[in-house]
């Protein structure tokens, strides 16, 4: 009798495909928890100040139907410093509709969002927040269907998306919630406020917002080894 051998990246997959918790992946994200009043109140302070553009076209998405982020925004605040960034200075400022500041020191490229908001910023790079950093918006009574997020992954390591709930109107009638697609099952987290939602985006997953208000999130990639989470 034949026997087939699963394929590695299907059980890795399977496996990496469910909700992350920040004591797994960086317990100093506790940080932003500890000063949550302080940064909203600067958050909804400098709101009108923000730029806010669509999702960086230099990703490639894999979604059914139409543009499954249509409703959806992000306020960039900062990204990790790189030759690339530095070398194509004026495509990041057109991509992201603000000024752009190198910071090699810190190790982070900046942008005039992260000036509006230095609590947060100054937060979120204690935290030891590097790759992708930013604030993302759902409008009121808007979905994001199921898709999937090509992030960067390599042999040994993947980059996992992290949101923590920064302005969520919650009720008990409205809301607003991420589900993920594994293996026929539907595990749902609800946004709340001060609250993290931790995930894989190469799983297929969608975002709903019943709300009539908008929810805000601050939303971040976490690069992590794939043996330190399997």
């Amino acid at each position: 009798m034949l026997y087939f051998s699963p394929d590695p990246q299907y059980i890795v997959h399977n496996l990496m495909s469910r909700f992350y918790t920040i004591e797994e992946l960086n317990p100093d994200l506790k940080l932003l928890s500890d000063n949550y009043d302080s940064i909203k109140e600067e958050f909804i302070t400098n709101k009108d100040k923000l730029v806010w553009t669509n999702w960086s076209p230099n990703n490639t998405y894999v979604a059914p139907g139409n543009d499954p982020y249509e409703g959806w925004q992000i306020a960039g605040l900062y990204l990790e410093h790189g030759q690339h960034i530095v070398d194509n200075i004026d495509t990041y400022r057109k991509l992201y509709q603000t000024e752009v500041y190198p910071d090699p020191e810190r190790g982070i490229v900046y942008g005039d969002n992260a000036k509006a908001l230095p609590i947060l910023t100054d937060t979120a790079y204690k935290c030891g927040l590097r790759t992708r950093v930013g604030i993302s918006v759902v409008y009121p009574r808007k979905h994001i269907g199921w898709h999937t997020d090509n992030d960067p992954a390599t042999e040994d390591t993947v980059t996992l998306r992290g949101l923590w709930g920064l302005d969520v109107n919650s009720t008990d009638d409205e809301y607003a919630f991420l589900s993920l697609n594994v293996r026929g099952d539907m595990p749902t987290e609800h946004f709340e406020n001060n609250k993290f939602i931790m995930f894989w985006g190469r799983t297929t997953h969608m975002v709903y917002n019943t709300l009539t208000t908008p929810r805000y999130c601050l939303c971040f990639d976490i690069k992590v080894n794939i043996e330190d989470i399997l």
